[in-house]
């Protein structure tokens, strides 16, 4: 029978969601790909940090540094497991980009699934999934789209 996921547990996996859309917006590339130092990002193959940022190096586009990209996580779902270190989740994600003198962008909307495991008193990100519902232009956000 599933362990109830707590307060705090549901706080902390909702936190390590809001830091994923504020590094990927902030450009902030080696602190993304830290929240998969023990997981598997959705755009590689391979779990770890190395790969997601050799992938955003690669294929990110950047304006002076800059993203201009919002993604804005929406409807947050965490459900427990059989296993007390283990939850999963699900939410939508909403991905906007303002790139200066142009009109607010939506790129795509989307669901994310996954799951995280807890070390100690830490939930690290295990896996990670996209099912996208809308994908508009993304060339301005990621270089040959998302294939």
């Amino acid at each position: 029978m599933p362990v109830p996921v707590g307060y705090e547990v549901e706080q902390q996996i909702r936190l390590t969601l809001h830091r994923y859309c504020e590094t990927i917006d902030t450009a902030d590339f080696e602190g993304f790909a830290a929240l998969f130092e023990r997981g598997r990002w959705f755009m590689v193959s391979e779990p770890g940090s190395q790969p997601v940022r050799d992938w955003l190096d690669e294929r990110i586009v950047l304006y002076d540094g800059h993203s201009y990209t919002r993604h804005e996580i929406s409807n947050l779902s965490v459900r427990p497991t059989d296993s007390p270190d283990e939850a999963v989740f699900n939410c939508y994600v909403t991905i906007w980009q303002d790139l200066p003198g142009q009109p607010p962008n939506l790129l795509a909307h989307a669901q994310f699934d996954g799951s995280f495991e807890r070390s100690g008193d830490t939930w690290w990100w295990s896996t990670h999934g996209m099912t996208v519902q809308y994908a508009g232009d993304l060339s301005g956000h990621i270089k040959g789209g998302l294939g």
